[in-house]
């Protein structure tokens, strides 16, 4: 074996250090986005209270395109983060639209959002504070990570934390707290995992695939039935929690204030009282996440519904793997009735849907539903179908022969009548696996190029009789099923109308 010379040694302690260099603000810059600017991959970047100073919390987001590690001494603030196509690992930096001459209510000058991960990043903050009047944290770019221990996120504005499109939360021992919405809303294949966190919200605590143990359960599942209200139940929650696999949440007749989040199999029934039973939550105009459920079920989840009166702002929420059956009840949501995503699966018998004001059934991803008995009265638009993972907004991946959906015996009421505005069943940038419906049905195609740039455009062919298919291989992007003819409004009148050749423009 060949000797090591000392000066060999010292050789190799000079590449190393050169390669992790520790960089000071203030002293080797005068700034946190000059140093990151200038630091190497994997580089330490520790930072002074003095340099909030220097860098106050009203400039322009601090932006990290690089592998870089940040600690904070003392109290470092700085308004709003940004972290595009790296990994980063950020120690007890406060985050905060509060003081420096401010009011708290003032927004801020360069957006609302505190943590925006864009691209494949990753972003591990440890010990920190971010307070917000905005959103507090948005990891929506497909495949980023955001990682979160001992943080404390309070007064944000709805939502605290909003996960999509394949991205992943994860947060152990953190407090989400807002006294003025929603807490964290997932969507799109989007997961949600940790455990012995605080939610405390005034709105709802969750929209989306949330694995269990994140909030730690208020009572052991042991339960084969419980009745609410009653002792020792302060909540719907702890209600539900407390009902073990198999088990019956019994609701007693009138009007119940909350939101539950089911991840096992169970039952919510209204008891054989014969008062009406209603489940509902406070919503915001504002604030509130149009897809904040009533009733959330994840991953693991097997909820049956019956006889219940649900209300919100999405009444029923179907993430991840979760199935739900709805039987005999009344769903009312403020935007949406019953939304399923991803793989989740949905049967509705004998219930009706009233009042939603953008659409009563939707279906995101690779879902299904199964619909028999049942009707739809609604504002807008009676079912809505998406290959992609949210309602309305065109980005994120198609989920290849996407939805899947069986219509037995359903009424659609659309509107007072049906228009041009008013929509039976929408078919939006999806490949759809199977649909069939019992009535016949004129089907419309219209390209929406409008919204992006030139003029929208109409193409319209008739559909067959009960039974037809829509393959899997038929794109159509999209399609809007009316029940009847529409109306020709002066708003359809704008559009120019072409003959359809099968084919989406």
């Amino acid at each position: 074996m060949r000797a090591i010379t000392l000066s060999g040694l010292l050789f190799v302690l000079v590449v190393i250090s050169a390669g992790a260099a520790t960089i000071h603000v203030p002293g080797d810059f005068d700034s946190i986005q000059e140093a990151a600017d200038a630091a190497n991959p994997g580089d330490e970047i520790v930072v002074d209270e003095a340099a909030s100073d220097i860098y106050p919390w009203w400039s322009p987001p601090l932006i990290i395109t690089k592998d870089l590690t940040l600690t904070g001494i003392g109290d470092v603030r700085i308004g709003q983060l940004e972290i595009r196509a790296a990994d980063v690992r950020i120690r007890g930096f406060h985050l905060t639209q509060f003081g420096a001459g401010r009011e708290p209510d003032e927004p801020h000058p360069y957006g609302s959002v505190a943590v925006w991960v864009v691209g494949e990043a990753r972003l591990v903050m440890e010990d920190c504070l971010i307070r917000h009047r905005g959103l507090g944290i948005d990891v929506t770019a497909g495949g980023a990570r955001v990682e979160l221990y001992r943080c404390r996120l309070e007064e944000i504005t709805s939502p605290i934390a909003r996960v999509g499109h394949g991205s992943s939360l994860h947060a152990e021992a953190c407090l989400f707290q807002s006294s003025f919405g929603d807490g964290i809303v997932a969507y799109g294949a989007a997961r949600v995992t940790g455990t012995g966190n605080t939610v405390s919200v005034s709105g709802v605590p969750f929209a989306g695939d949330v694995a269990p143990g994140f909030v730690e359960p208020a009572f052991p599942a042991t339960e084969a039935s419980v009745l609410y209200p009653s002792e020792p139940y302060a909540s719907l929650q702890e209600a539900v929690d407390a009902v073990r696999p198999g088990g019956e949440l019994i609701l007693a007749g009138g009007v119940h204030a909350g939101s539950v989040r089911v991840g096992k199999e169970m039952t919510i029934r209204a008891a054989a009282d014969g008062e009406a039973t209603v489940l509902q939550v406070e919503w915001f105009e504002d604030l509130s996440s149009r897809l904040a459920p009533t009733i959330l079920v994840t991953s693991g989840g097997d909820l049956c519904v019956e006889g219940i009166d649900v209300i919100g702002p999405t009444a029923i929420l179907v993430a991840g793997t979760g199935t739900v059956e709805i039987v005999d009840s009344v769903i009312r949501g403020q935007w949406y009735g019953l939304v399923v995503q991803s793989e989740a699966e949905a049967a509705v018998q004998s219930c009706q849907f009233l009042g939603a004001r953008l659409a009563g059934i939707v279906l995101l991803g690779r879902s299904s539903a199964w619909v028999e008995e049942s009707t739809l009265d609604l504002g807008m638009i009676g079912i809505l179908l998406s290959g992609v993972d949210k309602a309305y907004g065109s980005y994120g991946p198609l989920a290849p022969g996407a939805n899947r959906l069986e219509l037995s015996d359903v009424r659609l009421v659309v509107g007072e009548e049906p228009s041009a505005t008013t929509v039976g069943l929408l078919v939006v940038c999806a490949e759809v696996g199977e649909l069939t419906w019992e009535q016949p049905l004129l089907a419309l195609a219209i390209g929406y190029t409008g919204i992006y740039g030139g003029g929208p455009r109409l193409f319209a062919a008739p559909l067959a009789e009960s039974s037809d298919r829509i393959s899997g291989d038929v794109r159509i992007d999209p399609l809007i099923v009316f029940p009847v003819l529409p109306d020709v409004s002066d708003w359809w009148e704008t559009l120019l109308v072409a003959p359809w050749d099968g084919t989406a423009d």
